[in-house]
């Protein structure tokens, strides 16, 4: 869609200004989004056709096994490998996916699905379901308690086995499976109320924060913690309902929050320079990238199919009742998740989720039509053809997303960069090699016309440059595109007059200034951050070791600093 349709005028004319080339459309990068796009269609696609598939009581179950049974062996595999050290890279975090949020939200959707089982196999009178599903559900909640540190598996636990009690009614849990139920709560609250876990301390200190922020007159501290120190998803949520405002019936193009958000961070400055990959929220995440109506037609899509099964679920007549509901209030599970992380964006639990649904939901005994039938098999050889030519692309060191392809490239001119800073100042030509910097340079400027909003791109083409006696002029464009593309990043001017420090006072005076506003404008927010106080510092220091720049530090801090630049430096060793 044209840009007429959407916002964000000022900061697109700014960087259209700076010649990178960015679409006229409503994604800046629109080969990206494209690409982003297809991606979601296929995960939608996939999730939509599990859905579709109904099963008898005995396959329910059975399933239902397996799936618990793999959450429990990744749970297992993951607690042998990590008693290793130097097996997997990051000892402190929980499962396979990159953050332990997501595993955890994981695990409770197999801790949900396993207490359903345990009801079902009490109600069928077999011991040996009961059995495995009791020992599975103990090992999950076991995991919850002590291995993974994320919050959220505490958080979202409760809230899913209150609504699969609210699913089965009131008359439903009586005798034993009650008694059962009852006894399981019991041990498992006083489990995790008797135990010592980081969890356990994670939970309690958010607890106190958010009292202290909340009745401050009760606190020591006259200062309530601000919402940063409470948690860091509470800023970046106000700054993602900025962006979504000024966006709302558009968005900013799928696959485009992470280069567009940046226009938008003002408060959550205590991660200054730090990149923010997505809002902390997948239908914040939606609304921003898609829209509104979007974000509305995913939210309704998905509620309708659960709502379904819940009410399918409710109606059952036959013992796989607890079942059945257990696998809905577990597919709830990254939804309600999906408010304050991102897990429903991950592909293993939003096919997850639709296996649960599929077992919740009634057969359909009725045939599928030849239409019906011919249009899932255009769909599912579409989506074979894509996944071949990602997977050809990829084994061809040539990635079909953009934002990969100048992610490889930033790694190749940073794997240059690093060897000729261990090559000792040794001139290539002598040897007869190529400069691995001008490689770097090329690498860079491809990865610029791919992704032209990658300021860490433009960042290191311009640090490149600078090794170039004729090349000053792309140093700068390069940095001052960097500093246009991270208005919020108050460090950021402060490192590139590091750079240019040997180089043009001048250019260091006029970088300074904009790290001192900067840092000025970030203070005046209320958040206490000190960094005029950190960057004047600096300024400072540096200047009293180089009396070429007193000029550049009393151009950006005023001639208070003369009496600073007097006092004699003693040089570091």
């Amino acid at each position: 869609m044209p840009i007429s349709w959407a916002g964000g005028a000022e900061w697109r004319e700014l960087v259209g200004s700076a010649g990178l080339g960015i679409s006229g459309l409503v994604s800046p990068q629109p080969i990206e989004t494209a690409v982003v796009l297809a991606q979601l269609a296929v995960l939608g696609m996939v999730a939509l056709w599990i859905t579709g598939h109904g099963c008898s009581d005995e396959t329910r179950a059975t399933i239902a096994f397996a799936f618990v049974g793999m959450v429990g062996a990744l749970c297992a595999l993951d607690l042998a490998l990590r008693s290793v050290e130097g097996t997997l890279p990051h000892q402190a975090d929980f499962g396979f996916f990159p953050n332990r949020n997501h595993s955890a939200c994981l695990v409770v959707m197999a801790s949900v699905t396993a207490l359903g089982l345990l009801v079902h196999g009490v109600r069928r009178r077999r011991p040996s379901e009961f059995l495995v599903a009791g020992t599975l559900l103990g090992f999950l909640v076991f995991c919850l308690f002590t291995r993974s540190s994320s919050r959220a598996g505490i958080i979202l636990l409760l809230p899913s086995v209150l609504a699969w009690v609210i699913l089965l009614g009131k008359d439903y849990l009586r005798g034993n499976a009650g008694k059962a139920c009852a006894l399981l709560l019991l041990a498992t609250s006083l489990g995790f109320l008797l135990s010592e876990s980081t969890v356990k301390n994670r939970i309690s200190n958010t607890f106190r924060a958010v009292s202290a922020s909340a009745y401050p007159s009760r606190n020591a501290d006259p200062s309530p913690p601000s919402p940063e120190e409470i948690d860091g998803r509470f800023p970046i949520a106000s700054e993602t309902f900025a962006l979504i405002r000024e966006n709302a019936w558009t968005g900013c193009g799928a696959g485009q929050f992470r280069y567009v958000f940046p226009q938008y961070r003002k408060p959550s400055l205590s991660t200054d320079g730090s990149d923010v990959l997505h809002p902390e929220s997948s239908w914040l995440w939606i609304a921003a990238e898609t829209g509104l109506p979007s974000a509305l037609i995913a939210f309704t899509l998905a509620g309708w199919i659960l709502l379904t099964a819940a009410r399918e679920s409710r109606k059952a007549v036959s013992r796989c009742k607890a079942l059945r509901g257990a696998c809905v209030a577990s597919a709830l599970v990254p939804m309600i998740h999906g408010f304050f992380d991102v897990s429903p964006h991950r592909a293993g639990i939003l096919w997850s989720a639709a296996l649960l649904t599929a077992i919740a939901l009634p057969i359909d005994r009725r045939r599928a039509g030849t239409t019906q039938s011919w249009a899932w098999r255009i769909t599912g050889t579409t989506i074979l053809g894509f996944g071949i030519l990602l997977l050809a692309r990829h084994s061809l060191e040539s990635p079909l997303l953009p934002s990969e392809a100048a992610e490889r490239l930033l790694k190749k001119s940073w794997h240059a960069y690093e060897r000729d800073a261990a090559s000792n100042e040794r001139d290539p030509a002598e040897s007869g090699e190529p400069d691995p910097l001008l490689k770097g340079i090329r690498h860079l400027t491809a990865a610029a016309e791919l992704t032209p909003m990658e300021g860490r791109v433009h960042g290191l083409l311009g640090t490149l440059a600078l090794h170039f006696d004729d090349k000053d002029a792309i140093a700068d464009q390069a940095f001052a595109r960097q500093r246009l593309l991270n208005p919020s990043w108050v460090r950021l001017p402060l490192m590139q007059a590091d750079s240019w420090q040997k180089i043009d006072p001048v250019r260091v005076a006029s970088l300074w200034q904009e790290a001192v506003q900067r840092a000025r404008d970030a203070d005046s927010r209320g958040h206490e951050t000190g960094f005029e106080e950190e960057i004047t510092s600096h300024i400072r220091k540096t200047a009293g070791k180089d009396p070429s720049l007193t000029g550049a530090s009393r151009a950006a801090l005023g001639p208070q600093v003369a009496s600073d630049e007097a006092k004699p430096t003693t040089p570091e060793p």
